[in-house]
């Protein structure tokens, strides 16, 4: 099993849900957890991000991160819209 995690870093620096440093904060803290879990169980876990995603979560060990590119004329209000973004670019 693949498992997945996706980030668009342009809500967060519009401070969409929250301030930039809470909500930083809180995605770092959930997908360290969420990796590790998924690391101790010895599954895969990939990232599909943004480029400045991919630089703010470098640090954490994915297994591979793909960037996905052409969004930043996209509505903020719609934040999760990378999640139907990443699907069209995975391998199913």
């Amino acid at each position: 099993m693949k498992f997945v995690h996706s980030f668009w870093s342009k809500p967060l620096f519009n401070n969409k849900f929250d301030k930039f440093e809470n909500s930083l904060k809180n995605i770092i803290a959930n997908y360290a957890c969420s990796l590790s879990c998924i690391h101790h169980h010895n599954e895969k876990i990939v990232l599909y991000t943004d480029k400045i995603g991919a630089d703010l979560l470098s640090f954490l060990p994915y297994d591979e991160v793909y960037i996905v590119e052409n969004m930043d004329n996209n509505s903020i209000h719609f934040a999760a819209q990378i999640k139907f973004e990443a699907p069209k670019r995975m391998e199913l």
